[in-house]
């Protein structure tokens, strides 16, 4: 397991599982401000499963799981390896009616630049009958958890203790350029998405870790 270094583009995966699906939020950032030796990728996993668990699992289903996050760094070239954290690993508490498992949440994410390079959207998965509301719209509440994670993409994460610490930036990554616009802000949408793999069409798949 390598120290990220200052400059560093990581790939974190956020991942719940529902039955025989998986739902996969695939985050990237800047590792910034590295104090001491700075951090590792399982270090940020943990901070980032820690500050995401309690939001995701209050808009899952209940038979849905937050299992965790997997980071790896992507750039500069050669990429590492993903470790991962399952320590906030939790079911849903939304309800215990499931929407059918393609439903999800949108969250859009706004970078710093304009046009489509400075411009994202996280399919939040696995929502529960309870925050569809009578016309087919997400609840209030369900759109202000959305929110909040679209705030948790716009801040600095402060990873380490002791001295040795990381500011953790997200951003929109550019595969083409190997270029990252960071986020300024996050909202929830007020319509529904859908992620068609992850429906009961779609087939199985394995939860990575």
């Amino acid at each position: 397991m390598a120290l990220l270094l200052d400059g560093d583009i990581i790939e974190c995966r956020v991942l719940c599982t529902q039955a025989n699906q998986i739902g996969l939020n695939v985050l990237h950032a800047e590792v910034t401000n590295v104090v001491g030796t700075g951090v590792t990728e399982a270090q940020v996993s943990l901070a980032l499963a820690s500050n995401l668990a309690v939001e995701y699992k209050a808009i899952l289903a209940n038979t849905a799981v937050f299992r965790g996050v997997g980071t790896k760094k992507i750039f500069p070239l050669p990429a590492g390896i993903e470790f991962a954290s399952i320590a906030s690993l939790g079911a849903g508490t939304a309800g215990a009616e499931p929407l059918p498992k393609q439903i999800c949440g949108l969250v859009s994410l706004v970078g710093s630049v304009s046009g489509r390079h400075g411009r994202g959207r996280l399919y939040i998965p696995f929502p529960a009958e309870a925050d569809n509301t009578a016309s087919g719209v997400p609840a209030a509440g369900y759109v202000t958890v959305l929110n909040t994670i679209g705030t948790t993409m716009a801040t600095v994460l402060p990873v380490g203790t002791m001295g040795n610490t990381s500011d953790i930036v997200f951003g929109i990554w550019d595969r083409l350029s190997n270029t990252i616009t960071h986020v300024t802000q996050g909202r929830g949408k007020t319509v529904w998405g859908t992620q068609r793999r992850r429906g009961d069409y779609g087939a199985s798949n394995v939860a990575p870790f």
